[in-house]
């Protein structure tokens, strides 16, 4: 039986700077540079996925950083809506530059 609680989603698993064993769980092809939780949102909101950031909500391995997460409520399997947002936020930045 699947959980209904909210996936939590941090920076850290779409860093390209992160290695794997150090927690990105995204392939370096996907993986972006200085991923933040406000674009993870965007991206989220993007895919029609319900999400909310919690800024105050911190990665236990890299509580100094204070980078936030976001939580986002899908049937999908982590690993898939990882993927998904990667690239949806690689759009949004190419959107950005033009």
């Amino acid at each position: 039986m699947r959980s209904n609680r909210p996936k939590k989603i941090y920076p850290l698993y779409l860093d390209s700077r992160v290695s794997r064993s150090k927690g990105r769980r995204v392939p370096r092809d996907l993986a972006l540079k200085k991923p933040r939780a406000k674009e993870i949102l965007q991206a989220a909101k993007n895919l029609n996925l319900r999400a909310v950031l919690a800024e105050e909500d911190d990665h236990p391995s890299r509580w100094f950083y204070r980078e936030g997460c976001v939580l986002i409520s899908s049937d999908k399997p982590k690993t898939e809506l990882l993927k998904a947002i990667a690239s949806e936020i690689r759009k949004i930045r190419e959107r950005g530059r033009k």
